[in-house]
C-alpha cells in the first residue's frame, strides 16, 4: 500500500515538471516566433550601401560577398558552459541557445543549468531575466531600466 502511494506521488511530480518544463520552453517558443516575425529578406545589400564605410571595409565586404545578400537575418546560436548562480555556490554546468533578430533588434537567451532555467530577452526596446525552477516556480524575474540597458 505503501509502495503505491509512493509510486502515484513519484509519478505526480514527474508530470507536474513535465508540464512545467513545456510551458516554459513554449512560451519561448512563442516569444522567438514574434522575435523572428517581422524580419524581412526582401532588402538585400547593395554597393551604394557600403558607400559610407571606408575602402578597406568596403573592400572586405565584397570580397566576402555581402552585396546581393539580405539585409537582415535572424541567428540561432547554441552554447555550453558553466554558470554560477550564487557566489558562494558551486559552478552548474549549462546549455543554451540564444535567437538574436537583426532587424527587430532583440535576442532571447534560453538556457538549462539543472535545475534552473534561465530566459534573458530584449525585445520591444525591454529586457528581462527569469530564472525559473524547473518551468514550476519563478525564482526571480527582472525588468527594470537598468535590465533594459544591460541587455540592450
Amino acid at each position: 500500500m505503501i509502495f503505491t502511494i509512493l509510486g502515484i506521488i513519484a509519478i505526480v511530480l514527474a508530470l507536474i515538471l513535465m508540464i512545467g518544463m513545456i510551458s516554459f520552453h513554449q512560451k519561448i517558443e512563442k516569444e522567438k516566433t514574434a522575435l523572428f516575425a517581422s524580419t524581412k529578406t526582401s532588402v538585400l545589400i547593395s554597393e551604394e550601401n557600403l558607400d559610407g564605410l571606408s575602402k578597406l571595409m568596403k573592400d572586405y565586404l565584397i570580397k566576402v560577398g555581402v552585396v546581393g545578400k539580405p539585409r537582415h537575418c535572424n541567428v540561432i546560436f547554441r552554447q555550453t558552459g558553466t554558470i554560477k548562480t550564487d557566489p558562494k555556490k558551486d559552478w552548474l554546468r549549462f546549455k543554451a541557445t540564444q535567437y538574436v533578430s537583426s532587424e527587430n533588434t532583440g535576442f532571447i537567451w534560453k538556457a538549462r543549468a539543472f535545475p534552473i532555467f534561465i530566459r534573458d530577452k530584449f525585445q520591444d526596446h525591454k529586457g528581462e531575466v527569469n530564472v525559473n525552477l524547473l518551468g514550476v516556480k519563478n525564482l526571480a524575474v527582472i525588468s527594470t531600466p537598468e535590465t533594459d540597458q544591460s541587455s540592450l
